[in-house]
């Protein structure tokens, strides 16, 4: 017979080839190590019997773990050692981390939240390319935009304001409190020419006030 490969696992029977790495519980790791012409180590795949873990090594350093209940680890070796709700992959470095998602530039990336095995995604955060706008969703579809201006639009894909709320039915703008002693305000200010103006609800009436001091009141 001859072969195309270095090593080629075969089986007669079509039901596949295996290739088998024994090791003991608890003793050294089991590992395939890629070597270079010059007997360099290139990289390593290790399965750690001691703790059922599979890493992943470049340069002679460990890059990427695969811990025994399945969660992903890259540049940390102890994924499981973070927030239980947040750590089924970890993305670890000891300077600035990230993670990249690349699409085309007229098309979308997104990260979709599921809670079901089918496409009926619950929430979407997506970029939009075509227009420079990140969108947020909910069950009931696009429900806030940030565009390329910084403009965000609540109800509506085309903000023309700095916020802009839109509703096919009432639309409403709720500035609340749970504090007893202060009382809720709308400021509005002019950072250049230091001047701002205030709308405060003391007890059941309206007060306005032009650079912090009360000009009118409404009663209740």
């Amino acid at each position: 017979t001859s072969f195309s490969d270095r090593v080629e696992i075969a089986h007669a029977d079509n039901e596949g080839g295996t290739f088998k790495a024994t090791g003991t519980d608890g003793s050294t790791a089991t590992q395939i190590t890629y070597e270079d012409t010059n007997g360099g180590t290139g990289g390593v795949l290790q399965f750690d019997h001691d703790n059922n873990s599979f890493s992943f090594e470049t340069a002679g350093s460990e890059r990427m773990r695969i811990d025994s209940s399945g969660r992903v680890g890259i540049g940390t070796t102890s994924p499981g050692s973070y927030a239980s709700s947040a750590d089924d992959l970890v993305v670890y470095n000891s300077g600035s981390a990230g993670i990249t998602i690349r699409s085309g530039s007229s098309n979308d990336g997104s990260i979709y939240f599921n809670d079901t095995d089918d496409g009926n995604q619950r929430g979407i955060i997506r970029y939009v390319h075509g227009d420079d706008a990140l969108a947020f969703h909910t069950p009931a579809g696009e429900s806030m935009r940030i565009d390329s201006s910084g403009r965000v639009g609540i109800g509506t894909s085309s903000p023309s304001y700095t916020t802009h709320i839109n509703s096919t039915g009432a639309t409403s703008l709720g500035v609340t409190t749970s504090s007893s002693s202060s009382e809720p305000q709308i400021l509005l200010e002019d950072t250049a020419a230091n001047d701002y103006f205030a709308l405060q609800k003391d007890g059941r009436e309206l007060t306005f006030k032009p650079q912090g001091a009360e000009g009118a009141r409404i009663d209740g």
